[in-house]
């Protein structure tokens, strides 16, 4: 089993959005106020969560949205609002750099009752290792499978179809 833990946010207000028209100096004040409390909610509910995960030298991460209705939404501009978490989870230790996060593809999905965010934390250098074993059982299983069918398999690779 990962490594890996879940927080649970609210969703990011529309000041977090990267679509949001600030004009004035009162919006970029908001909009720093905004993702200041951001910042710091996702930091309390990862030191809720398991003080002592991390620091990890690398991490998936993976956002689940969950909103009031199904509409369509931009997947990249969903991400790009979660800035603010990431930063709250490097300042909870869980990775040294909010860098070392590989983010994986973001899920949409409708919750009437309950809207909110998940962040999902995997460590990925235990995930690799582990993919390197799999890896290493297939090369075995495909050497095999060569041998058996006389060097069909090597030769297909190789694009030799004679």
């Amino acid at each position: 089993m990962p490594n890996s833990r879940r927080i649970v946010l609210p969703l990011p207000g529309k000041w977090l959005k990267p679509n949001t028209t600030i004009g004035s100096i009162s919006g970029r004040m908001a909009r720093a106020s905004a993702t200041k409390k951001y910042r710091e909610a996702a930091c309390k509910a990862a030191l809720k969560c398991d003080p002592k995960f991390g620091p990890l030298k690398a991490a998936t991460v993976q956002c689940f949205f969950y909103h009031r209705d199904s509409r369509s939404r931009d997947k990249d501009n969903l991400l790009a609002s979660m800035k603010a978490a990431f930063d709250g989870l490097a300042d909870a230790g869980w990775v040294t750099d909010d860098r070392d996060f590989t983010h994986l593809p973001v899920r949409d999905n409708k919750d009437k009752d309950r809207p909110r965010v998940e962040i999902v934390v995997t460590d990925a250098v235990n995930a690799a290792v582990r993919r390197e074993c799999a890896d290493t059982n297939f090369d075995k299983a495909h050497k095999e499978l060569d041998e058996q069918f006389g060097g069909a398999m090597r030769r297909l690779a190789e694009g030799d179809n004679d």
